[in-house]
């Protein structure tokens, strides 16, 4: 995750009683930043080297999915350097007319194909989507 996210992220869940506290103080936790000096939060550690190889020694470790929480800008850096096999974008139905772009400053452009969409009765929506021409291969 991003710094920002990572510093809002510390300072809810460790002391949280809701029922996803458990499981968030529990997982691996790596927070990139070029800034941050030491992460506290339990089983959490820094990254703070170029984002691919960060993301390559990562893959090599053993475990499941790694799943990217943070804010725009840190999904911008992991979609220009090509690092993300699958996006998982929840659209709300609300407009506020403004924030950031998802995808900015990309090299080319970034086609992508729709595996699976829901919609919620809140009308919440669902969108999986992985690159196009993306076989599964670890980038």
């Amino acid at each position: 995750m991003g710094r920002v996210t990572y510093e809002e992220m510390a300072a809810f869940w460790p002391t949280s009683t809701d029922d996803y506290a458990a499981p968030m103080n529990e997982i691996p936790k790596v927070v990139f930043s070029k800034t941050l000096q030491e992460a506290t939060w339990p089983d959490s550690s820094v990254a703070s080297g170029a984002i691919a190889d960060e993301i390559a020694t990562l893959r090599r470790q053993p475990g499941g999915e790694i799943i990217a929480w943070g804010g725009a800008g840190f999904a911008q850096a992991l979609s220009r350097e090509g690092l993300v096999n699958e996006y998982a974008i929840v659209t709300q139905p609300v407009a506020y007319g403004g924030g950031l772009p998802l995808f900015r400053d990309l090299p080319d452009a970034l086609h992508l194909t729709v595996v699976e969409a829901k919609t919620y009765s809140s009308g919440t929506m669902l969108h999986i989507y992985v690159p196009r021409g993306w076989g599964g291969e670890l980038n």
